[in-house]
C-alpha cells in the first residue's frame, strides 16, 4: 500500500517534473526507504563516520548526494550516532540545512515526528509542514497528540495529507478530519497496492509510472497547493478546533 515515505517521495518527484531542482532528504534511524525503493546504492557509513568526527564539509557532503535518473537528488543519514549512542548534534543539522538549501530549489525532508532533542531544530528550518496520516483510530489519536506538539514547536503552517489504506471513506470526509485536528487536509490518497507493486518493479514513483491514476492526481493537487503557497499565494487555512 501507499506508505508515508512514498507520499513524500512522489510529492518530491512532481516538483522535479515541474522543472525544479529538488533534494529529498531522508532522516531516519534505519536504512533509507526511498533509496531502496528507487534502487539507489548508497553507503552512509562514510558520512556517518564524518558526522561523528565532526569533520564533514561541503565537498564530502556532495559525495553523499545520489541523483536518480529522473533528476531527483536524494540523501539519507541516520539521526542516531551508534558510536556516541546519542542523537547527532543540532550544530550539524544547522550546517546540513544551510548547505542543502543552497543546492536545491526545494528541500523535501522526511523525518519521524517524535519528541526528541533535534526535532525542534528540524522544524525551525521547515517553511511548511505536511503531516501524513492514516484514517484508522490509532493514527488519528496519535495525530491528535502530534498536532499540538507541532503547533507548540513552530508557528509555520501545518497541512494534512490523508492516506486511506482501508478503502473505507473517512467519517465526515476531509471536513471531519480538519475539524478533529484543526488543520487543513489537502487530499485523501487511496490505497493503491497494484500501482505500488508495478512502480516498485520499475523503480519509479507512481507519479512517473501512472501519472493519470487517482493517487498521482491527488499528489499533483498537493504539489500545486504547496507551490502556490511557496510562491507567495494564500497561506494554508489554519482551522481552530473550536470553530
Amino acid at each position: 500500500c501507499v506508505s508515508h515515505a512514498l507520499v513524500a517521495l512522489n510529492l518530491a518527484m512532481t516538483l522535479v517534473q515541474a522543472g525544479h531542482r529538488v533534494l529529498y532528504l531522508e532522516l531516519s534511524s534505519h536504512p533509507g526507504t526511498v533509496s531502496s525503493y528507487l534502487n539507489l546504492t548508497t553507503d552512509s557509513s562514510a558520512l556517518a563516520s564524518e558526522i561523528e568526527s565532526s569533520s564533514i564539509d561541503g565537498a564530502s557532503l556532495s559525495k553523499s548526494i545520489i541523483k536518480h535518473g529522473t533528476g531527483l537528488e536524494t540523501m539519507y543519514f541516520s539521526l542516531w550516532s551508534k558510536t556516541h549512542r546519542s542523537y547527532i548534534s543540532s550544530e550539524f543539522l544547522n550546517f546540513l540545512f544551510q548547505e542543502l538549501t543552497q543546492r536545491a530549489e526545494y528541500l523535501i525532508v522526511d523525518f519521524p515526528l517524535e519528541s526528541s532533542p533535534i526535532t525542534g531544530c528540524i522544524l525551525e528550518h521547515c517553511q511548511l509542514m505536511n503531516v501524513i496520516l492514516d484514517t484508522d483510530r490509532v493514527c488519528m489519536e496519535t495525530a491528535q497528540e502530534q498536532i499540538p506538539f507541532l503547533t507548540k514547536e513552530t508557528q509555520k503552517p501545518i497541512l494534512l495529507t490523508v492516506v486511506n489504506r482501508t478503502g473505507m471513506p473517512p467519517t465526515d470526509g476531509l471536513k471531519g478530519i480538519q475539524d478533529q485536528l484543526g488543520c487543513q487536509a489537502l487530499a485523501v490518497i487511496p490505497s493503491a497496492t497494484e500501482l505500488c507493486f508495478t512502480a516498485v518493479t520499475k523503480n519509479l514513483p507512481i507519479v512517473c509510472n501512472n501519472p493519470n491514476s487517482v493517487p498521482a492526481l491527488q499528489i499533483f493537487q498537493i504539489r500545486d497547493h504547496i507551490l502556490e503557497f511557496m510562491n507567495g499565494g494564500a497561506a494554508p487555512i489554519q482551522r481552530d478546533r473550536r470553530s
